[in-house]
């Protein structure tokens, strides 16, 4: 899955940077992003999505899957998922 760290984020920001990348991007049935959306206090929510159409990931796709409490923008990487 791709990894993609958004400052100031919400649910409804999430959504529409999977939409852009979708734009940008050549989108497969099973494709997976995984976006880290911080939210300015200290805190991070996780966003999943995995495309089921082939076409752009919409609000449908996506999932919260958790919280990161206590947590500085940008100090979350790919190596802390894996």
């Amino acid at each position: 899955a791709t990894v993609v760290e958004l400052s100031g984020a919400t649910a409804a920001n999430a959504t529409a940077v999977a939409a852009l990348l979708s734009a940008d991007a050549d989108i497969d049935v099973g494709d997976a992003i995984l976006i880290i959306a911080y939210d300015g206090s200290g805190n991070a929510d996780l966003y999943y999505a995995l495309d089921a159409s082939g076409a752009d990931w919409n609000a449908g796709e996506m999932t919260l899957v958790g919280s990161v409490l206590g947590v500085a923008a940008d100090s979350l990487v790919t190596g802390n998922f894996i």
